[in-house]
């Protein structure tokens, strides 16, 4: 699932940006958590549906469609802008993103890996971002 925008979103602010801009609720979402929603222009219509993950207190990554991501880059700044401390960084071009699905995702990945993702797999689906 390459072909995926990955967008980081930063600072002490980030939670709150994103509740403003996300129909998710982003600052109340756990560490290693994810949730689907949508962003929505002034007018309510969709610009795109995407899955915002909260990866620590300040830092967030937001997946979006490939077709939709120069729109979405080109939108936040208009948000951006009311925020004091929120960076937004497009860092699709120099990442991977691999989904490993399905009744057995957690077994596959815990036999490659080191660091055993079963422990933090939501459902039987698991996201990973490698650089």
């Amino acid at each position: 699932v390459s072909h995926m925008g990955r967008l980081i979103i930063t600072g002490t602010d980030a939670a709150s940006f994103l509740n403003s801009v996300f129909t998710g609720e982003a600052a109340g979402l756990p560490a290693g958590r994810a949730r689907y929603g949508f962003l929505l222009n002034e007018q309510g219509g969709i610009i795109d549906d995407v899955v915002v993950y909260r990866l620590d207190q300040e830092r967030y990554l937001l997946i979006c469609n490939a077709s939709n991501r120069e729109e979405v880059m080109a939108w936040f700044p208009r948000w951006t802008s009311n925020y004091s401390s929120v960076s937004v960084e497009d860092f699709t071009m120099s990442t991977v993103l691999i989904a490993v699905q399905g009744p057995d995702a957690a077994q596959v990945l815990d036999a490659l890996s080191s660091i055993s993702p079963s422990s933090f797999l939501v459902g039987w689906s698991i996201t990973a971002v490698l650089n």
